[in-house]
Parts: C-alpha cells; structure tokens; sequence
C-alpha cells in the first residue's frame, strides 16, 4: 500500500508524524501543509486546486490532502492535472451550525495528528471554507482560504458572518479569484473588502505541436474534419445554463447545417439533458460527452467556445479554451465575473437569441475567427499558470515562516 492509502486512517487516531509520509523524490520539506476541498463535484475550483497541489509538492512542500469523497478519485487525472487522492469520509455542506462544528472539530483532530505547518482550504461555494478556518485557528495554525464563488446576491447566516469576521489577523489570509467573488463575500460578511487578496486565475499557453492540431484532435476524438465545432466544458448542472446551451444550438444549426455542438462534463443533468436534445430535434447536431481526461484534445479540435454559466468566479474553463487560441462567447451579468479580455466576447447571460446571434456572425465571417484567435494567442504566454503558481507559493511559504517564528517565541517564553 502506498502511504496515501492509509493517511485518512493514521491521521483519524493521530499517530502520524510531519514526515512520515514524505515522498522519496523530496528528501527535505521547507514546509508542510495540509489541503482540505470541499467538493460537491468536480469541476473548476477541484481542477484548479489539484494543479495547485502539484505545483506546491514540485516546489518541495510536503501535503496532506484531504478530499469529500464526492470527489471522484478516477477523475481529472491528466499529465499536467495529475489526481490528488481523496481521504475525507464526509460530505462537506457545512449549511447548518451543527454540521458546520462536526465538520470543524473532524478537522481540528485531523490537523493535531498532521502538524502541518499552514492550513489550505480552497471551495467553489464560500461557506464550505468556514468550518476549516475555524479549526485552523482553533489549533492554531495558520490558514490560506481560497474562493472560487459568489454570486452578487450570496448571503450568510448571521453565525457565518460573525465567524468570519472574526477569524482576521495575519494568520489568516483570504484569497479570491477575482475582484468580483472578494466583494461579493465581503458584501454578505460586512467586512473589508481590504482583508482579501485577489489572485486572478490564469491559464498558460501550450506549448504547440502536432497532437494539438485540429486534424490529430479529431481523430483521436472521432470527430469529422469537416464540420465546426462549437464546444462547451463544465459539470452538467442547472445553472451551468445547459438548456441555453440547447437553445442556442436551436437557433444556429438553422442557419449553420454544418455546425456540431459538444457538450463535454458531467454532472446529476446528464441524463435530462440527452433527453431534451432529443425532444429538441437536436440529436446529431448536438452531443454530450461526459467526462474526459483529455480536456486538451477538445480545446484543440474546436474552432468556437462558448459559456452559457450563471455563475461564476473566474471561470477556468474560459481561460483554458483562449490559452489554447479559441474565439470565447460567455454569458455576462450581474452575477458573472466582469474581468475578461476584450477579445472574449460577452452576452447578457439569459438572452439566447444575442447569444446565437453573435455566433453566426463570428461563423459567417472566417476573418472574425482568425482575428479572435491571433488575439488569444498573444494574450496568453506560456508563464501564465506558472505566476499565478509562484503567487500562491509565496504566500503559503510566507504563512510557514509566521507559524516557525511563532513557535520559536513559544517555545521561548
């Protein structure tokens, strides 16, 4: 048995030691740190902090990761989104007080067994990082929490916003993925906007080569060479906007015979949504793909991305599929980030005929598609989602100096 098969359990009754499991390629740590996800799926936030953890482990930080088991263990695993395995034994809707403490006192237990020296917590809703601020602070260690989510009318119950605004000092750091989802919990916690920090996420530019051309991608995908393909990727979820999605594929494929929408995730509507493609008429022109390990083969055989989302933080996906040249059209509104490039095209989220609309315009014209893509291209470097790495690293490596200074003055006095 790997030493991961067994971390949940030896954690549990708190007999494992900070180096006990260190993996043989990293003979020394500068830090450890323990990653909690609250996850009801998989999807962005999970993709991100998976890549997060790879690049914080290359960096020699030691993990422990725990995982909801919601998370799929067989799922995202790629060569550059390797999988990180799951270890928490309970769902994580921390929506309640009870449940909330439960969740907080599980935690605090799991980090007395660790010791690690920083806490990492990171959720696509905002109140599933509370219970792990909480315990953080209880054991006294310090904690990064990570925001993927907020919608502009999210709300807290009054014992959320009072921990929250609580939980502050230089221990505690928290990190939104825009400007947007900051203010947004800012908003419904009554607190300053100026106690978080905003890391945008990026997302690097491949480095091309002949697998990632349209012909080689199609054909490892099945798809025809000559048709266009408009792809969409994310859970299959309601408010994902995946009856837009259909909508708009309605409208298009009347004006474009020759288009192919692709639908590539999945999630509890994967079932209600082949069945109302099929009561749309939509069958062949339209395909839900489930999950794929091979994200990077679908951003190469498609020549349109498109986003039908009601909410959002900042989304990955849309980064992605422009890193990789892709013209983007996202849905945009009040509760949807507003930081996107010029060259991402923008439509009011809800209203499927501009949405359609402005996709015929861009396929009717092939010079539109060529512009767009040169756009995203030389927006995106190779960097990217190396310095979106290097930012979280320092602060994480900054809170470990805090927590090795602080036990020093302990240990002192």
């Amino acid at each position: 048995m790997t030493p991961t098969d067994t971390l949940g359990e030896a954690l549990n009754v708190g007999r494992v030691s900070r180096n006990e499991y260190a993996p043989a390629a990293v003979a020394r740590y500068d830090a450890s740190v323990a990653l909690f996800m609250a996850s009801s799926g998989f999807g962005g936030a999970e993709l991100h902090t998976a890549s997060l953890a790879s690049a914080l482990r290359a960096q020699g930080i030691q993990l422990y990761v725990f995982q909801g088991r919601s998370w799929p263990s067989d799922k995202g695993q790629t060569p550059d989104r390797p999988i990180i395995r799951h270890e928490l034994q309970w769902q994580t809707n921390a929506d309640n007080l009870s449940n909330h403490k439960r969740i907080a006192e599980t935690t605090a237990n799991l980090l007395e067994g660790a010791r690690p020296d920083v806490v990492l917590c990171a959720s696509g809703w905002p109140d599933h990082n509370l219970p792990f601020i909480e315990a953080a602070v209880a054991v006294k260690r310090p904690v990064m929490a990570i925001f993927h989510l907020a919608p502009a009318d999210f709300q807290l119950l009054p014992w959320q916003k009072l921990l929250l605004a609580q939980q502050s000092g230089t221990d505690v750091c928290l990190v939104a993925v825009s400007d947007h989802v900051a203010k947004s919990i800012c908003r419904a916690a009554a607190i300053d906007v100026r106690r978080f920090v905003v890391i945008p996420n990026r997302a690097q530019r491949p480095n091309f080569h002949s697998d990632y051309g349209v012909v080689a991608a199609r054909s490892r995908l099945g798809l025809p060479i000559g048709e266009t393909i408009i792809l969409s990727v994310g859970r299959m979820v309601r408010e994902k906007g995946w009856r837009d999605f259909l909508s708009i594929a309605q409208q298009v494929v009347h004006r474009q015979p020759d288009v192919r929408f692709i639908w590539v995730g999945e999630g509890p509507d994967f079932d209600e949504f082949k069945q109302a493609t099929r009561e749309c008429g939509l069958t062949g022109r339209v395909q839900a793909r489930g999950w794929s390990n091979d994200i990077a083969s679908w951003y190469a055989a498609a020549d349109l991305f498109i986003s039908t989302s009601y909410a959002e933080g900042d989304p990955l996906v849309v980064r992605e599929a422009s890193a990789f040249g892709l013209p983007v059209i996202a849905s945009a509104g009040e509760n949807l980030v507003a930081s996107y490039p010029s060259f991402i095209l923008r439509s009011p989220v809800g209203i499927t005929s501009s949405f359609s609309q402005m996709v015929c315009q861009i396929l009717e014209k092939p010079e539109n598609l060529r512009r767009l893509r040169v756009a995203a291209l030389e927006y995106h470097t190779p960097a990217d989602g190396q310095a979106m790495h290097v930012e979280y690293l320092r602060r994480v490596r900054s809170l470990a100096a805090r927590r090795v200074l602080s036990s020093r003055v302990g240990a002192l006095t």
